[in-house]
């Protein structure tokens, strides 16, 4: 089951690389599918409030282990997002809808400026994902029940992450540097 969560990560680092294609799915706009990913975080992070609260009750340390993990995989996805939401906040600027002169705007897109941070956290989600892998068949199997409405969502979390990756980096090719005034 993880296994096909590890597939996705490569999925989302190869079409970053990769330039777009045309595809028969419609074509959903950046703020829809951060929106999207927006949803399945939440959904993501109640499905894994709930299995904590169970998982408290066990006293299992596989499980607790277990968890610990999906928490590591909780807060790269949430990692990403907060790089996606700086995204917009620079898509926003560029259409005009935002000033680089308001406030806050250095600070929302603070993550843009490093330049690995989106490869260094999709490299640790994957490292993560192989470790839940590897530590998925340790779990007795009324837990690995317990745990799967967790494990769908950080799934679905993925598949939200693909076309949200894609769309970034066409949306960064379409950026066009705008004249420095600031040069005298």
């Amino acid at each position: 089951m993880i296994l096909t969560l590890v597939c996705p990560v490569a999925l989302i680092l190869v079409s970053l690389e990769a330039s777009p294609t045309s595809t028969a799915t419609p074509i959903r706009s950046y703020d829809e599918l951060l929106a999207g990913l927006m949803t399945v975080e939440t959904s993501r992070k109640a499905a894994i409030k709930r299995v904590v609260g169970l998982a408290a009750n066990l006293k299992s340390n596989v499980t607790g282990e277990f968890l610990e993990f999906v928490r590591v995989a909780d807060e790269s996805l949430e990692n990403l997002r907060r790089y996606f939401d700086a995204g917009k906040v620079l898509f926003d600027m560029n259409k005009g809808i935002l000033n680089p002169g308001d406030p806050g705007f250095i600070a929302k897109t603070e993550l843009l400026r490093n330049a690995t941070f989106l490869k260094d956290e999709l490299h640790r989600l994957a490292a993560t994902y192989k470790t839940l892998e590897a530590r998925i068949v340790d779990l007795p199997r009324e837990h690995y029940e317990m745990m799967r409405p967790v494990i769908l969502s950080i799934k679905l979390s993925e598949q939200a992450l693909i076309p949200l990756g894609k769309k970034f980096q066409v949306d960064m090719d379409g950026i066009k540097p705008r004249p420095r005034t600031d040069i005298t």
